[in-house]
């Protein structure tokens, strides 16, 4: 059998299998939004069949979206092979919303997609394309497994499916010839003999890394003591929090932008990262939505996973998770926004000196030699979450994309929700804009609008406390719920 024919998952990626659930899907959600652009049929609408013959022809660029799941027996470990019937018709779906279409209606739509599992017996990815949105705009939802990629795969896969130039030909075809499928037992055998290779291996390494360390004793401390520190931060719980109980079916989706300028320029008044100022607005707006709720905030923390870069720039294109995750406690007790500003620098650079994503890394690295039972089970019997809520943020591309000659207006990233944790928020940079996209439980956060308010608000007080002046920002909190009430002109926010 050719080694060549089958890709394993990590043990980081096949966490995202164990953990889903009928409530949980892992899957990475984009809520893209395009002008209407060259593309369209007679009638006004999409031209599907040109995206269709478009996207085949950038396939061989991205191989994952042609593979499978298949698992070895016995063992229950998933590997990647070619799949030779895949159809694009199921993979690339066409909707529409009533015309004009609103943005309430698409966060609906978008809500329902998202919750929905991915099939495990085909590839595991969605397009779907959305048209009838107001202003002659349509939609475009990419819905990829969690297992197939992390977040700055997911900008790669981005920059091969759209271009920096507004161009409409379409490359030819080039052939598709899947590799033969391997039959279980060779699967089977493979992995045995991989298990049994794994102590001359281990020593291999072990010595590779003897030789080229200089300091080979310092090295295995600053491991050691990174994963006995992640390893304390997983056992400790966090506090309770009402975003946190069990997941339900249902969605609430949500999205909000912010200027890219106006952050550089708090990020350069306080001296510190563009991290930084965004997890001090998520943690302004966590305790304003506490008050607005009438929940104490006088608690030990609120903890978030936020998942960091792992990955070597000679890995950047290789398909498959390469993240880590920082647990980071935000003081939602502090009150002053530059205090809360100062925790987060004051935390941050601890987690950088202490390793903590390199701590989780080598979990995981370890994980990957382990009996494949182990994982599942470590991961269903821990029924309490260790954190409160996700957060992540990605720097994208600076320069407008385009899709076909339509141009990408906007993008919504979302990430999914893990068990028992049921708000996730998600920021990326494109095109001197900061997106935020939240995805929430529909029992546990009814009031993500409300959250997203919050946010803004935040926002808008840490901007005031470090540049010392108004925000002259005309803000668009909710053109619909605005209209309801009698308004016609858009919520404004000086």
């Amino acid at each position: 059998m050719s080694r060549l024919s089958y890709e394993r998952l990590s043990a980081q990626d096949m966490q995202f299998l164990v953990m889903e659930s009928e409530n949980s899907p892992m899957d990475i959600v984009s809520i893209q939004i395009f002008e209407m652009g060259p593309m369209h049929n007679k009638a006004g609408g999409l031209d599907i069949a040109s995206y269709r013959t478009w996207i085949n022809s950038l396939l061989h660029r991205i191989p994952r979206y042609r593979q499978k799941l298949k698992w070895i027996p016995y063992l229950k470990t998933p590997v990647w092979v070619d799949d030779p019937q895949i159809n694009l018709d199921y993979h690339i779906r066409h909707t529409a919303l009533p015309r004009p279409g609103s943005m309430k209606q698409l966060k609906h739509m978008a809500a329902r997609i998202m919750v929905n599992q991915l099939d495990r017996m085909k590839p595991l990815w969605e397009l779907w394309f959305i048209e009838g949105l107001e202003k002659n705009r349509f939609a475009l939802i990419t819905k990829i497994h969690h297992c197939m990629l992390d977040g700055i795969d997911g900008l790669n896969l981005t920059h091969v499916m759209l271009s920096t130039k507004a161009e409409t030909s379409i490359d030819e075809t080039p052939l598709y010839v899947p590799r033969p499928e391997p039959s279980s037992y060779d699967l089977f055998s493979d992995e045995i003999q991989r298990r049994a290779r794994f102590p001359m291996k281990t020593l291999g390494e072990f010595s590779h890394f003897l030789k080229n360390s200089d300091h080979p004793i310092k090295e295995c401390q600053t491991h050691y003591k990174a994963v006995t520190k992640s390893l304390h931060k997983i056992r400790h719980q966090p506090p309770e929090s009402p975003f946190n109980g069990e997941l339900s079916y249902h969605r609430r989706c949500e999205w909000m932008e912010m200027p890219l300028d106006t952050i550089m320029e708090m990020r350069k008044g306080r001296d510190c990262t563009v991290n930084d100022i965004l997890l001090a607005i998520v943690t302004g707006a966590i305790r304003k939505h506490y008050i607005k709720r009438g929940i104490p905030t006088e608690v030990e923390c609120f903890r978030i996973a936020m998942p960091v870069k792992t990955r070597p720039v000679h890995h950047i294109h290789a398909h498959t998770n390469q993240v880590s995750h920082w647990l980071l406690d935000l003081p939602i007790g502090e009150e002053n926004p530059i205090s809360q500003l100062k925790t987060i620098m004051q935390t941050t650079q601890e987690l950088k000196a202490g390793k903590q994503a390199m701590g989780m890394e080598t979990i995981m690295d370890l994980a990957d030699w382990a009996p494949s039972t182990l994982l599942p089970l470590a991961l269903k019997h821990s029924d309490s979450p260790f954190a409160n809520s996700i957060v992540t943020s990605v720097a994208g591309p600076s320069e407008p994309l385009y899709l076909l000659g339509a141009r990408l207006i906007e993008i919504y990233p979302q990430v999914p929700l893990l068990p028992n944790v049921g708000l996730s928020t998600s920021m990326m940079s494109y095109d001197g804009r900061m997106f935020c996209g939240f995805n929430a439980d529909f029992n546990l956060v009814p009031d993500i609008d409300l959250f997203r308010r919050s946010i803004w608000e935040s926002f808008e007080e840490l901007h005031s406390v470090i540049i010392k002046e108004p925000l002259s920002l005309v803000h668009d909190e909710d053109k619909e719920a605005t209209a309801n009430q009698g308004g016609s002109s858009r919520a404004k926010r000086a």
